[in-house]
């Protein structure tokens, strides 16, 4: 088997990859589209206070929120505590082992509700003695037990027309049976308008040993549970993975923002964490001083609402009552089992590129790699896909720039906009060929579990940076230089000769100060990146990427507008037109791009469609700067010279007696 007998076999391979993950892809975007609603939330106990500062009752109150777009009031759970507080229930403590609960008869139904509590969620021995229960226990033991929603919220709520997001808590004791017991009074007690159930307090229900028990329970009685997706709760994980299938994110602005938080910023959060990070559930707190330019509390608020849900319908989501991702995207296993392939394939290709994985080493190398990363493909856990997706995040943005690099050996063109033609195409090529890999990975990693944040993809930072470093290696060490089919003898006489270069070489204070600046650069990329990246943003740039939101509806990456794709297509245009010294510098700065085009798609819980928006913004923003600093930049500076030319035509393929005669690579 030859060489392009090899190369052919590799690349149907890689289409047979692409054409399962189409499946994947399709799955996904499927998914997507059938999750289209949102529920907006609002406090009971902010309702309440809002009519308190408006100075009217709660019920038109109510119906005003109501009109502007609430579909859903939270009603927190009473602890036991709560009756001494507003006078239903009085304690008496004869002695530290013994409490006596004695309820006023202006309360109807409360002492049944704390004789249900104690009885389903305790083991705490107690009798009821007419108005009295008698517990033998300490006050201080049962006082913080849930006594279920206060019936006449529930009650309120329902004749409003709410959905009702019952907010009940974990407590110590707590056992499969009383988390079943609790789901069912929610249901029963809500009478069929509960749907979200969002935990209170730092702990999900059931945590730690008994997360299980409380996924079935919603599941049996067709409740979903909220995950926060700020201020995680303990547990959170576990209950979101178990419970896939009945999860709905929700996204907040916590109490201690809203005194500092304006209007527009606040509507913008919910707009983007809806239409970016597939929240189904807006937990809205209100202003309820008001607003600095609208200090009528009603008008503020009522306004407030009504623009989060405009905002919202513009993104073509649907206000009202949320659902999970009721069907996994996952793939078969066969279809998984082809992109893993194409995930061996596109790194053997990339291998190639260094060492000489031809002839009788292709098959091994080939056979093995099949077999580890179909393997890793089709097992249960979610890491063996994650670690092929990861081999396809690198491989294909740096065989986007080692196989379309352009080739030394071509004439310079005739004039600058045919430079720039073929600059263009060459960029094209080099989106096209990330695109494969974007392809294969968004269908490896079709998963429910990941459009709702349960797992992310681990490699994200690596897979930025690993592009930038392996191309400058293949270009450092003078392997753009040498034949496809090159032994290990002809590679290694290259390196030699590109390391004694490099050694003999004085060093300058210029290099020091750009490598160093070129390594910050590098730096910041890489903590800028990921789903949760280690550099913060400052407000100007918040200011800036907001203006971005608001022009294009879907913000690019700066990096890729402003500095890897117009760099990218500069130096081609400059390689093209002759001026080829400074080349490797601007394909540096493409790498950041390329791999940043296939990084946009690593963040798997935002929709592909936004995704794709923001890829294409991105390429189609950022060759449009490049043009036009092209332009400049070929207007004031001078063409070379033929000697020039030369020149660097023999550098570039390293054609010298007393060295082995090196066959200059075009594009495979």
């Amino acid at each position: 088997m030859n060489f392009r007998t090899e190369t052919t076999l590799l690349y149907a391979i890689i289409v047979l990859g692409v054409l399962a993950a189409l499946f994947g892809v399709k799955a996904r975007y499927s998914t997507e589209q059938h999750n289209k609603r949102c529920e907006i939330v609002i406090d009971y106990s902010d309702a309440l206070n809002l009519a308190l500062a408006a100075r009217k009752p709660l019920d038109p109150v109510l119906a005003d929120l109501k009109n502007s777009g609430v579909t859903t009031l939270a009603l927190w759970e009473d602890p036991l505590d709560d009756m001494r507080l507003e006078g239903a229930m009085s304690v008496h403590a004869n002695d530290p082992a013994h409490t006596d609960l004695t309820f006023s008869a202006s309360f109807p139904g409360e002492e049944d509700r704390v004789v249900a509590a104690l009885r389903n969620k305790t083991s705490v021995p107690f009798h009821v003695d007419g108005d009295t229960i008698v517990a033998q226990a300490p006050y201080n033991q049962i006082s913080s037990v849930g006594i279920g929603l206060d019936p006449s919220q529930v009650t309120t709520a329902i004749q409003d027309g709410f959905l009702i997001s019952p907010r009940l808590f974990n407590y110590s004791g707590v056992s499969p049976a009383s988390i079943q017991w609790m789901i069912d009074q929610v249901k029963a007690q809500c009478r069929g308008r509960a749907n979200v159930v969002i935990f209170n307090g730092s702990d999900v229900l059931g945590n730690r040993g008994d997360i299980d028990a409380t996924a079935t329970a919603l599941r049996n009685d067709g409740l979903l549970y909220g995950s926060l997706e700020l201020g995680k709760q303990n547990g959170d994980d576990v209950l979101s993975r178990v419970g896939a299938d009945i999860d709905v994110r929700v996204h907040s602005i916590g109490g201690n923002e809203m005194p500092t938080m304006d209007e527009p910023t606040a509507v913008a959060r919910f707009a983007l964490a809806v239409r970016e990070r597939n929240i189904r559930s807006c937990y809205v707190r209100l202003f309820q001083n008001g607003l600095i330019d609208q200090p009528d509390v009603m008008v503020a608020n009522t306004g407030y609402i009504k623009d989060i849900v405009d905002s919202l319908r513009d993104g073509g989501i649907t206000i009202g009552t949320a659902h999970p991702f009721e069907k996994d995207p996952r793939p078969k296993k066969v279809l998984l089992l082809l992109m893993g392939f194409g995930a061996a394939a596109g790194g053997l290709l990339l291998l190639r590129q260094f060492v000489p994985a031809t002839g009788r080493w292709f098959v091994p190398l080939l056979v093995l790699g099949l077999a580890g990363a179909g393997e890793l493909a089709i097992i249960s856990s979610i890491v063996g896909r994650e670690i092929d997706a990861l081999v396809v995040a690198i491989s294909f943005p740096t065989l986007a720039l080692i196989l379309h690099r352009p080739n030394p050996a071509q004439a310079p063109a005739a004039t600058k906009f045919r430079a720039l033609e073929a600059a263009f195409r060459t960029y094209a090529l080099m989106a096209a060929t990330t695109v494969i890999g974007i392809l294969i990975e968004v269908g490896l990693l079709a998963d429910r579990l990941m459009l709702i944040k349960v797992y992310e993809f681990l490699g994200i930072r690596l897979a930025i940076i690993a592009p930038f470093l392996l191309y400058l290696l293949y270009e450092g060490l003078g392997l753009n230089t040498v034949a496809h089919g090159a032994s290990w003898g002809e590679r290694a006489a290259v390196v030699r000769l590109r390391w004694r270069h490099f050694t003999a070489s004085p060093l300058l204070m210029g290099q020091v100060m750009f490598g160093a600046v070129a390594l910050v650069i590098l730096g910041v990329v890489v903590l800028r990146s990921g789903n949760d990246p280690g550099v913060g943003v400052s407000s100007s740039e918040l200011s800036f990427r907001a203006m971005l939101n608001r022009v294009f509806y879907v913000r690019p990456r700066t990096k890729e507008i402003f500095f890897g794709y117009p760099l990218l297509l500069l130096g081609l245009a400059l390689y093209y037109s002759g001026k080829r010294r400074w080349y490797l510098l601007f394909a540096m700065a493409g790498a950041i791009a390329v791999a940043d085009l296939q990084n946009t798609f690593c963040h798997l819980h935002t929709p592909l469609v936004i995704s794709t928006i923001r890829a294409m913004l991105g390429w189609i923003l950022g060759l449009v700067i490049g043009v036009v600093l092209t332009l400049i930049v070929t207007r004031y500076t001078a063409s070379p010279s033929y000697s020039d030319i030369m020149r660097d035509l023999k550098r570039d393929t390293r054609l010298s007696s007393g060295e082995p005669e090196l066959i200059v690579p075009t594009a495979t």
